[in-house]
């Protein structure tokens, strides 16, 4: 959140504060080869699923790695 909030993260963000409960909830009950559509708010429920924290950051940073 602070690097958004200094600008160094472009763009509208989501953070989900407060809905990580429904997110926990909805990922709990997915099953292998379920997919998930996330607009927004995508962060947890993408963590939960497995992908690592760094590579999120990498990819809202604009990173190509």
């Amino acid at each position: 959140m602070k690097l958004w909030e200094e600008g160094i993260i472009s763009g509208e963000m989501h953070f989900g504060i407060g809905e990580e409960g429904i997110m926990a909830g909805i990922v709990d009950h997915l099953i292998d080869g379920d997919a998930l559509a996330l607009d927004h708010r995508g962060t947890s429920p993408m963590i939960m699923r497995g992908v690592g924290p760094v590579s999120l950051l990498e990819e809202l940073l604009g990173r190509p790695d």
